[in-house]
Order: structure tokens, then C-alpha cells, then sequence
């Protein structure tokens, strides 16, 4: 995946790496952003991996608890997900303006 600023509209996107760059929102041409992924992101999938370990390998004799075990898992994981990429975009979105701003004043 990789973050994609349009100067139009003022958002970040995310694309797929074969996608054009291109603002999901409105459709003009965006500019790639190199941008390292929050921790949160991360955080998420070692969950998600380690839940699934947890589900392979361990034996888990209610099914109410594994229901709720995955439920649990799930609502932490995206949550772990979201608030990570809204850190992302809006780092990538105070550089990007923080560099106009420079710009303007220049």
C-alpha cells in the first residue's frame, strides 16, 4: 500500500501499488507520499496473527468463548487498524501543508 496527497481536494488516499496515482476522493492526479506505517498498524496484525495461533493451536472447549474471544479480537484489531491510518494521513497531511505554507511565504 502506499499514501497518494492530491493537492485538489487537500486529502490522502490510499492505493494499491499497481493502481494510478490517482485521489480516491475526486479523481485528479496525486502526489506519492513516502510515509512509514504508525505502530498501531503493526500492532494490529501481530493480533490478529497471534488470535489466529491462539485458535490453531490452543483447544478451546466453549464455543460462547471462542465466539467471544473472535469478537474481542476483531473489534481491537480495527480499532488498533484505524486509529493508525487517521495517524498516518493526518502526519502526511501537516507535512504537505506545512511545506505549502513554506512555500507561500517564500
Amino acid at each position: 500500500m502506499r499514501y497518494v496527497y492530491c493537492a485538489s481536494c487537500g486529502r490522502v488516499s490510499r492505493n494499491f501499488r499497481f493502481e494510478r496515482d490517482r485521489c480516491f476522493y475526486c479523481g485528479a492526479r496525486g502526489e506519492i507520499v513516502e510515509a512509514k506505517n504508525a505502530w498501531q498498524i503493526y500492532a494490529s496484525s501481530a493480533l490478529l496473527i497471534g488470535a489466529a495461533a491462539v485458535f490453531v493451536f490452543v483447544p478451546i472447549a466453549s464455543d460462547a468463548l471462542k465466539w467471544l474471544l473472535l469478537i474481542a479480537v476483531l473489534a481491537v484489531a480495527f480499532t488498533l487498524s484505524s486509529w493508525g491510518l487517521s495517524l498516518t494521513k493526518s502526519r502526511i497531511l501537516a507535512s504537505k501543508t506545512g511545506r505549502m505554507a513554506k512555500e507561500e511565504k517564500a
